[in-house]
């Protein structure tokens, strides 16, 4: 049985309590940034929608609020070099 976006949508979120992602974005110019979140919600299944926050003195904010597009990389255990690579402030 093939499933719908939004319940394969609603199984992932429902298997990730919590954990650590990677949220990147694509800015002008093809420049892509990422940060470390360990906190993402889900908030609504129709329209799809997460939550995580980045606050306003973050080197990054700019380019976050300004980018029309960006998407979450869920982090296994094995991932802690990639966490704390998007976790520096230059990245």
């Amino acid at each position: 049985m093939d499933e719908t976006p939004e319940e394969l949508f609603r199984r992932t979120m429902g298997a990730f309590a919590t954990g650590v992602t990677v949220v990147s974005a694509a800015g002008a110019g093809a420049r892509m940034a990422g940060i470390t979140v360990n906190s993402l919600t889900s908030v609504s299944l129709k329209p799809r929608l997460l939550l995580w926050c980045l606050g306003y003195e973050s080197a990054r904010y700019d380019f976050f609020a300004a980018a029309e597009t960006w998407g979450v990389t869920v982090l296994g255990a094995d991932d802690e070099a990639a966490a704390r690579r998007f976790a520096r402030a230059e990245t």
